[in-house]
């Protein structure tokens, strides 16, 4: 804390390699939010820095859902607040495959497609 302000330590690093305060966020590119070594460190919007989770559901496939009443797996990506679907897939590596296009290209280095 300073000035009785909860400061977190990746802005803090940021702070005192750049001399500036981030614009936006801080995205750790690794994933490990207490790795705050500076090369690990990027300036990024809040998508962007959603983009960098791991995948967790059923499949553990990142943008793979299972559709039960389809028997299919569904591939989808939130861009820009909207839910994009990417069509209907017979695994979820499909799927995951068609999300992993999609992120990279809407996403680029941000999109964590594993």
């Amino acid at each position: 804390m300073i000035d009785g302000q909860r400061l977190l330590s990746g802005r803090l690093a940021w702070f005192y390699v750049t001399g500036r305060w981030p614009a936006t966020e801080i995205d750790h590119a690794n994933g490990v939010q207490h790795d705050d070594r500076f090369c690990n460190l990027r300036e990024a919007t809040r998508a962007q820095n959603n983009q960098n989770r791991r995948a967790c559901g059923k499949s553990r496939v990142k943008g793979a859902f299972w559709v039960a009443k389809q028997g299919k797996w569904r591939a989808s990506i939130k861009v820009c607040g909207r839910t994009r679907q990417l069509g209907m897939f017979d695994t979820a590596e499909a799927a995951g495959a068609a999300y992993a296009r999609a992120a990279t290209e809407q996403y680029g280095d941000f999109a964590k497609v594993t």
